[in-house]
């Protein structure tokens, strides 16, 4: 089987549902409760050898691949405060297909700074767009973020929208298209990987796009106002990371 075929098909097949407020007093990413210490509760943390995030390399011979087609559609704006992460649900229908696997839009929401990095650089924040198939399993787009001078428009309305209070949510009253997000070239690395908090369940996919977007200093602070909420890399572990040519 193709390598990033062979990836794709180990998904999760449940990641558990839990209540993201109040804010778990059992994790942070600082202080006694803090990354270094999150395997001491969640075991998985600790010694799973599929973790996220990653450093990513750039010495990997480019690949063609299946496209991730994406088919979002604009939905009602809602942005929320987990008290670990800004992030905007989104309602049903838009979906990711990819190697004939489709998987539905559930969420999307900002790390700063960037978890993955690409060479051992990393990046001032990170978008991680959330997927889900029939099967329960996850698919996550990940969209590297540098600063620039100008404003980012595409997140504009959820900078709008903030600051939320810890545990509450604000309805703008305006429909956002998650596709405005998207960088204009889509080449991407996949590699099976985890969730990037506790309980670190291991078998996503992760599609991560090379090409970040920009959004000004002013939007990052906004959209990263618990100043660290990004994992740091784990070890590779010998897994295969895919470097895939989405262009013609």
């Amino acid at each position: 089987m193709h390598a990033f075929a062979t990836l794709i098909l180990m998904g999760v097949t449940s990641v558990a549902a839990e209540p993201k407020c109040p804010p778990d007093p059992n994790w942070s990413y600082e202080g006694p409760h803090g990354v270094t210490h999150w395997g001491e509760r969640w075991p998985t943390c600790g010694q799973g050898k599929a973790q996220s995030p990653i450093d990513i390399p750039t010495d990997i011979q480019p690949q063609r691949g299946p496209v991730v087609e994406f088919h979002y559609r604009p939905f009602d704006l809602v942005v929320e405060n987990t008290s670990h992460v800004i992030e905007v649900p989104a309602a049903k229908g838009g979906f990711i297909t990819l190697d004939g696997h489709r998987y539905e839009l559930e969420q999307f929401h900002f790390h700063t700074p960037s978890e993955h990095r690409i060479a051992g650089k990393a990046f001032p924040f990170e978008i991680h767009l959330v997927h889900r198939a029939a099967d329960g399993k996850v698919a996550v787009v990940g969209i590297l973020g540098e600063e620039g001078a100008a404003a980012n428009p595409a997140l504009q309305p959820v900078v709008a929208a903030l600051p939320v209070a810890s545990c509450e949510h604000r309805a703008q009253g305006a429909r956002f298209d998650a596709s405005t997000l998207l960088p204009a070239k889509r080449d991407y690395a996949t590699y099976s990987g985890s969730l990037t908090t506790p309980g670190c369940t291991e078998g996503l996919t992760w599609l991560v796009l090379y090409d970040p977007i920009s959004a000004s200093s002013a939007q990052r602070e906004k959209l990263g106002p618990f100043g660290v909420n990004a994992r740091p890399v784990q070890p590779r572990n010998g897994r295969a990371v895919v470097r895939v040519h989405a262009g013609p």
